[in-house]
């Protein structure tokens, strides 16, 4: 039986010492990007303006709906700061991941009872943690569902102008982007936008020389893939399933786009749980094996 914990410990203290090895790296290449993101954060904003620009800038329902990298930045507003900020909390993790696997390693090869105990204690804090987060969004995943869809429907009740604004703001500009590429209409549908306070509703058909009622805004419209004007100059006031996407949801089509998202990073923390709790494990072996046997007085 000796024989055979001894072995087990031995075996244990290998794959801990390989296993924290590579962490060594994990944690360093994090910590880089950490402060590439808090120290170099203005070059990446400004790269990241300059791409989205690009991408937005584009004729959408025959108006000119485009995004300079001011615009851009305006809409952006704070994400530079909680760029910075993402940086520290991965220099963060990059250092706690760093400190911790040094310590495996050191508790792995030097087989130090104090050591192995603050190891253990550090990785089973990291792996409650982890779980915490991914049940966390299980739990409240539709809660924040629900407080996004509320706070969209208030912006378009207080911000949105419509495309036919000479002096279109910002929040409009990118729903009318969305809803033009993403083939669909508000948070519900055309409904939302009768609340929007700021959008003028009245429009002059010079074809027929009289004003009609807008019923869903241009960027609702169906439109041609190679032009991006409206397939029916009728869909505004007139919007029909042939014409316009006037009943699709914008929201939901969004917020599949983020879930997809998150359950892949979601998925990848509860593998990082399930292998930190395997490395807990192997300490938690070893710990034991050396308390019982006294191997080591430290």
């Amino acid at each position: 039986m000796g024989a055979c914990g001894c072995c087990t410990s031995q075996i244990a203290a290998c794959i801990l010492y390989i296993v924290n090895s590579l962490l060594i790296t994990v944690g360093i290449l994090l910590g880089i990007v950490g402060c590439l993101l808090h120290f170099g954060g203005s070059a990446i904003y400004q790269l990241f303006s300059g791409l989205l620009s690009s991408l937005a800038s584009s004729n959408v329902g025959g108006s000119n709906v485009q995004l300079s990298i001011a615009d851009v930045q305006k809409i952006l507003g704070s994400w530079s700061t909680i760029v910075s900020y993402a940086g520290i909390v991965l220099l963060g993790i990059g250092a706690f991941i760093l400190a911790s696997s040094i310590l495996g390693c050191v508790g792995a090869c030097c087989k130090l009872k104090v050591v192995l105990i603050v190891y253990v204690v550090l990785v089973l804090a990291l792996t409650l943690a982890l779980l915490g987060f991914v049940i966390g969004y299980l739990l409240f995943k539709q809660d924040m569902r629900s407080i996004g869809a509320k706070e969209m429907k208030r912006l378009i009740t207080e911000q949105y102008q419509g495309s036919q604004s000479s002096s279109q703001n910002d929040f409009s500009k990118v729903l009318d982007i969305i809803q033009g590429r993403l083939e669909c209409c508000g948070i519900d549908n055309f409904t939302d936008f009768y609340s929007a306070s700021q959008w003028n509703r009245t429009y002059y058909l010079s074809s027929e020389s009289r004003y009609v009622t807008l019923v869903a805004p241009l960027s609702c419209c169906q439109l041609s893939m190679t032009t991006f004007e409206p397939v029916d100059k009728n869909c505004t006031y007139n919007p029909t399933p042939s014409n316009s996407n006037y009943m699709k949801s914008c929201y939901g089509k969004l917020w599949d786009i983020l879930t997809t998202y998150a359950n892949v990073v979601m998925t990848g923390m509860a593998i990082t749980a399930a292998i930190t709790g395997c490395i807990a494990a192997l300490a938690i072996i070893m710990l034991c094996y050396h308390i019982k046997n006294d191997v080591t007085p430290i």
